[in-house]
């Protein structure tokens, strides 16, 4: 260890230790690694230096509390289904179905949520022609040829009106799917 009595040592060391102290504040390195001396370049930089932490930790964490930010995810859902499955309903209408894959999954992709069919209505025998709406469907009904506007479709029905009342049921003939879906939950 040394021991300085001379003032003049005590003051170079003093001296170095503040130019030290101030290159530290006042100097900045370029990419290639320059040492650039300069008081108002260096005051710049660790000045912009400050203001990009003062804004961060000032502003975004305390001020906005930008920490507890989150974005609601946004998403699509595939349902991919795989197999068969066959339908007997031999005891009330004669009528087997098999279903696959497609006809389980419609449609196939949506939003935030998922569909998978677990019940559907089947109407034996439909095909498009001419028929009586539905007895149950009171937007159908009617007493003569009148209270059926040709061209206008069934509120809540299977089809278009063919302008003919059909006494037999009291509603009107229907243009769409014969016969017209009865909304019978199964048994």
């Amino acid at each position: 260890m040394t021991n300085f009595t001379n003032t003049n040592e005590q003051e170079k060391l003093s001296s170095y230790a503040k130019r030290k102290a101030l290159d530290f504040f006042f100097e900045y390195e370029t990419p290639k690694v320059v040492k650039v001396y300069s008081t108002r370049l260096g005051a710049i930089n660790r000045t912009v230096q400050f203001l990009v932490i003062g804004y961060v930790i000032g502003y975004i964490f305390i001020y906005a509390k930008g920490y507890q930010a989150f974005e609601k995810a946004e998403s699509t859902t595939i349902a991919k289904v795989k197999g068969m499955i066959k339908t007997n309903f031999s005891a009330s209408t004669g009528a087997n179905n098999v279903w696959d894959a497609t006809d389980l999954v419609i449609p196939s992709a949506e939003n935030d949520a998922v569909f998978i069919t677990t019940n559907f209505i089947q109407t034996p025998s439909q095909q498009s022609g001419k028929c009586p709406e539905d007895t149950n469907n009171k937007f159908a009904r009617c007493r003569t040829d009148s209270g059926c506007t040709a061209g206008e479709q069934v509120l809540l029905g299977n089809g278009f009106k063919t302008g003919q009342c059909v006494q037999a049921t009291g509603t009107c003939e229907i243009d769409g799917w014969c016969p017209a879906e009865v909304d019978d939950k199964p048994e």
